[in-house]
Order: structure tokens, then sequence, then C-alpha cells
């Protein structure tokens, strides 16, 4: 089958390449909770192309990117209530990556809890980035007590615990944020007030898929100076920073956030769209960025007022798929609530464009390739 692969640590221009020799993958070997999906179009992480340059390649065996999917079940093991030719949507977990690899081939093996049925209303292209977003959006929406799931006859639900309240959004045109954005309108209705931040010329797009008010972020770099001087007096409830681009947004955040309120950090768009080097100081130099924007966190979090810390609840978020939390997004999509936003679909001899595309920055939702018909 065909599929791209990579044997080395590098930049994806350097060391991605499309093969059409890899083993093609057997039915009869799949464990009894696995599947083979037929890849339809698979969504790019961002962050991706910087791990690949950064971390060492471990073993021998060529190692193939991405985690999130859309496709059809190609086989099935005995567990799997999913049959040939079903079409659904998940996404591999990071974790588990060593295992059962990457996504962006003709055909991938996925454990059953990393995949669900693709929602009639969500094209292929628009399903295969739903998985990380909308996960990591329940998730964070969850630990931040905007909403709570309930088990109706053993199936997921959720059930909203934000109604009016006052929420920030950094990033909001980023691909994550579109699907947090969406989730959020959904939770807090219509007599909650949704901000977020973009740049004119995605100005549109984050008022149609739920903000209320849209801050121009060219205009205000220093966003916890405009914060300070605009929303002292109608503080948020919940702060989600998904751009990472203003590091005295946390540390300034009591002038703007209420005393009970959360601010989570979610992302940081800086380390995704600067491109790392091969080298042994580029390497330590992005690690160094990484290791200091959670430490300085963990410091200014922990550290009681008088030495420092800042009084407001805040937790780092790096959503991680299971079932549950897929099938949530699965209702949501079913339900109207959400939507997979498309910036752009590549086909799959153009995937090393695709990834420039994204590194370049000026996304606005999913960057997908199509690897199949």
């Amino acid at each position: 089958m065909k599929a791209w692969t990579y044997e080395s640590r590098g930049p994806p221009s350097q060391v991605l390449k499309l093969r059409h020799d890899i083993p093609q993958l057997q039915s009869s070997k799949l464990k009894a909770n696995e599947v083979i999906v037929k890849i339809s179009h698979v969504s790019l992480f961002g962050p991706l192309a910087q791990l690949m340059a950064v971390i060492p390649h471990l073993n021998n065996n060529p190692w193939i990117p991405d985690y999130e999917f859309s496709g059809t079940i190609a086989g099935a093991g005995a567990e799997s209530t999913l049959r040939e030719g079903d079409a659904v949507f998940g996404m591999i977990a990071p974790k588990l990556f060593l295992q059962y690899n990457g996504v962006l081939a003709e055909y991938a093996v996925v454990p059953l809890e990393y995949v669900v049925p693709k929602p009639d209303s969500s094209l292929f292209e628009e399903a295969a980035g739903l998985s990380g977003g909308g996960v990591t959006a329940i998730g964070i929406a969850e630990r931040s007590d905007l909403l709570k799931v309930v088990y109706i006859d053993k199936q997921p639900r959720i059930h909203s615990k934000a109604e009016g309240k006052r929420v920030l959004v950094t990033g909001g045109s980023t691909g994550t944020g579109l699907v947090i954005l969406q989730l959020i309108r959904y939770l807090i209705g219509p007599s909650g007030t949704l901000v977020t931040t973009a740049s004119p010329r995605n100005h549109d797009t984050v008022l149609k898929y739920g903000a209320d008010k849209v801050i121009n972020y060219k205009e205000h770099p220093q966003l916890h100076k405009h914060l300070a001087q605009n929303y002292h007096s109608t503080p948020f409830d919940v702060i989600i920073d998904i751009s990472g681009t203003d590091p005295n947004l946390y540390p300034n955040s009591p002038t703007y956030l209420q005393s009970n309120g959360t601010f989570v950090f979610a992302g940081n768009m800086a380390l995704t769209h600067t491109q790392a080097g091969t080298g042994t100081l580029s390497t330590l130099s992005f690690l160094f960025d990484l290791v200091r924007g959670v430490a300085g966190w963990a410091i200014s979090s922990t550290l009681p007022v008088v030495l420092g810390g800042i009084p407001r609840r805040s937790f780092f978020h790096s959503g991680q798929p299971t079932w549950r939390n897929l099938e949530l997004v699965r209702q949501l999509v079913e339900g109207g609530y959400v939507k997979g936003v498309v910036d752009s679909v590549w086909e799959r001899e153009d995937a090393l464009k695709a990834y420039e595309h994204v590194a370049r920055g000026r996304v606005c939702g999913k960057v997908v390739v199509k690897m199949t018909d």
C-alpha cells in the first residue's frame, strides 16, 4: 500500500517520503478489539512538524505521521460492532504511536476505542479533523466545570453547566479553536458571552462559529493590557489560551478573570509555527522553550500569592482520545452543534505542501490530505 513515511528526524520536507511498497494490512491478523480503516482523509496535526524535527527515530521501522482520520471499515476484529463499509472517524492516541504507527496512509489499524461512526451530515474531509479538536474541547469544558457527562442507557450524554457564563478563547480561528468556539457557544447558550482573538482576515469566520466579540490580535499583541482596560468590570469565568503568545496573560489574569474562574493553557502557536532545525542547538532551543513555558506555569500557579503566585485556578490540557469523548463529539456533530471546519484539502502527492502550509501559520480550520477516493 501507499504511505508517507520517515526513518530519521528532521523537517517533513527533508525526511518524509511517499512509499508504494508498505505491506498490505491483513484482516486475519487483527486482534479482537481492532479494525482496519481505509483512510479517506487525514487532518494534519500542527505541532507534528516540530516533533518530527526534534524527536530521535527510536527504531529501524518506517514511521507514518499523523493521527486524525476519516474513512471506511475495511476489516474488523471479533469484538467490533462496526462492519466493512461503515463510514467512521477517529484518531490514533499519540501514546500508541510506536505500537500502531500513524494514519497518513491508504490503510491503518485502529483500536476500537479510538474510532466511531461518521455522522451522515459530515463530509469525510470535515470529519477527519473532528477528533483532536473535539476531544480537547470536551476535556477542557469538563475540567473547567462548564459541562457534566451523564450516562443514559449506558451511553454518555452532555449536560451543560455553563448557561450565561463569560468565556474568552484565544486563537479562535485555529482548527482546535473553531471546534472549541462551537462547543462553548452550545454550552453557554444565548445568555452567555464568548470572546475570541483573530486576525481581520478571519473575523467573520469566528463570528460564524459562535463568537460574540472578536479582538484583533494584530492591534493588541499585548492582550493582557487590552483585557485589563476593557474587561476589568466584566471579568471572564473561563479563559482558554490556545495562542500562548502573550506570556503575561495568566500572571495578569486576576484583573479580568473571576476569583473562582479558571485559566486553561491549551497551546502555543509560536512553537507550532516556528520551523525547527535538525541540529543539536535547534533541538535544545525548542525543548528549552517548551520546558520554560511549563515550568513558568507550574511555579506561578503553585506559589503562595505573597511569593508571586497567581490566585487563579489553572491547568494545562492536551486532548487524549477515548471512546467516550469521541462518541460525544459524534453526538454534537449529529445534533448540529459542531461542524468540522476545513481550511484546505490537498491531494496525497501534495502532503509536503500541506505541511508547509500549516507551518506558515495562516490557517483557518483544518488542513486535510486526501489519501484515497
